[in-house]
């Protein structure tokens, strides 16, 4: 018979995590959940020669906004602390929310394909807040990641724009209105990536978020987790372990 046990909660700063067990019918395999806020966040912000970024911000972009074609891309970096998951783990499901809160201000916004990279490098969330709606970006602070920067202003990108595996690692569709919840389901990638992560903490680097990148007006505006009105990103994993 299955056993379902609501063991703990904690609130960490922002960070909520709760963890539901399940014995379940296999002998001998111990199932739980838990679920994430980031441990930090910034947006990339396309630009020829500044350096911009919005680490203390409440929100993120991905997409593209108007139609300067050397200042319309924006890039979502997004990670999420995975050290309280037991070593030995073996991750299940992963799933991962973005509350978009605001499209491109535009008479025609578009929408796109959202689509997750695995980071291959680390980076930073500095103390900067863009100004106004903070789609323009704000002057970097130390130690943000900007376009040119994943730490500014000593440690450069090996490629402008963030350096990330190649490879898919999730997807999904997002519209043209909002609000929105901009819902990955889980993927063999996202698995993967996870479970990267939880066995080698020195490589988790998080995800960089690409939205549509060919379309003017199709940039949305995600909650960060520095957000106190609307609901920040979450992170939801479900995992085996060995029973004890």
């Amino acid at each position: 018979m299955n056993v379902v046990n609501f063991h703990w909660t904690t609130l960490i700063g922002k960070t909520a995590l709760f963890v539901i067990s399940v014995v379940i019918g296999t002998p001998g395999v111990w199932a739980d959940q838990l679920v994430f806020s980031p441990s930090k966040d910034n947006t990339l912000y396309e630009h020829p020669t500044a350096n911009l970024s919005n680490g203390g911000g409440s929100a993120l972009f991905l997409g593209a906004v108007g139609d300067d074609q050397s200042n319309r891309l924006r890039r979502a970096l997004i990670a999420f602390d995975l050290t309280s998951i037991p070593a030995g783990a073996t991750i299940q499901t992963v799933q991962l929310a973005l509350y978009n809160n605001r499209v491109a201000a535009n008479d025609t916004p578009a929408g796109g394909t959202a689509i997750l990279h695995r980071m291959t490098v680390d980076w930073g969330e500095g103390s900067s807040i863009a100004p106004g709606g903070q789609g323009g970006g704000g002057a970097a602070g130390a130690g943000d990641a900007t376009w040119f920067f994943r730490f500014f202003n000593t440690d450069a990108w090996a490629s402008n724009g963030g350096d990330f595996d190649a490879a898919t690692s999730g997807s999904t569709s997002y519209s043209a209105s909002a609000p929105e919840t901009i819902t990955f389901s889980s993927t063999p990638g996202m698995v993967n990536d996870v479970q990267l992560w939880v066995n080698n903490p020195a490589q988790n680097f998080g995800w960089i978020v690409l939205g549509n990148e060919v379309v003017d007006a199709s940039a949305q505006r995600i909650a960060s987790r520095e957000d106190l009105f609307d609901p920040v990103p979450t992170l939801t994993i479900d995992f085996t372990l060995p029973s004890p």
